[in-house]
């Protein structure tokens, strides 16, 4: 009530004794020194601080150390329980990503089938459309994605080395020719496909 009734120099004359009296209470002295060898936190440096708190802590008697022990060892348990949880939680979850180290895993025979159905050659009705249809196309730079999606898309998923004998897949290795397509637009959509 003292602060709210005085005037501005009356409070400002308060404050300062206050602070005063706190600094003169509290341990950690401000210091205004620059120290250029010492890194500092706030006004006093890691070293000072260090020192002030062990010479608290040699000055504190042992009801108190008992308490701080306590609480610190009540934390580290704590800690150490969470942690645990954390990992056994950690292995049950499933694994958002496939690791790089795994085997794959190959698809069903029905897919394998349905797979071999669509990278099959359409029917070819004379020897010369056979013959294009052989010939090696080349794919310009710009066109690369129509030569990953539409040749490698099954051999990608599906490594030469892991598919069964019994389900040879044929797959085209030239991509088909760009002049089939009217413009790049169809090209694309064709490709997202």
């Amino acid at each position: 009530m003292k602060l709210l009734s005085a005037s501005k120099s009356e409070v400002r004359k308060l404050r300062k004794e206050s602070i005063v009296k706190m600094l003169d209470e509290s341990p950690f002295k401000v210091n205004n020194k620059k120290r250029a060898h010492v890194k500092t936190h706030g006004k006093m440096g890691f070293l000072e601080m260090s020192k002030t708190m062990s010479k608290l802590w040699k000055n504190c008697d042992d009801e108190t150390k008992s308490i701080f022990r306590q609480v610190s060892n009540e934390g580290k348990a704590k800690f150490q329980k969470n942690i645990l949880d954390n990992y056994k939680a950690q292995a049950q979850r499933k694994p958002t990503l496939i690791p790089m180290l795994t085997t794959a895993q190959l698809p069903s025979f029905d897919f394998l089938k349905k797979a071999c159905k669509m990278q099959a050659p359409p029917p070819l009705k004379s020897d010369a459309a056979a013959a294009r249809f052989h010939k090696r196309t080349i794919t310009p730079p710009e066109h690369g994605l129509q030569a990953a999606s539409f040749s490698g898309m099954y051999a990608m998923a599906l490594p030469q080395m892991m598919i069964p004998p019994l389900a040879a897949i044929t797959l085209r290795q030239t991509p088909m020719p760009v002049h089939n397509f009217v413009s790049k637009r169809k090209l694309v959509n064709f490709c997202a496909y």
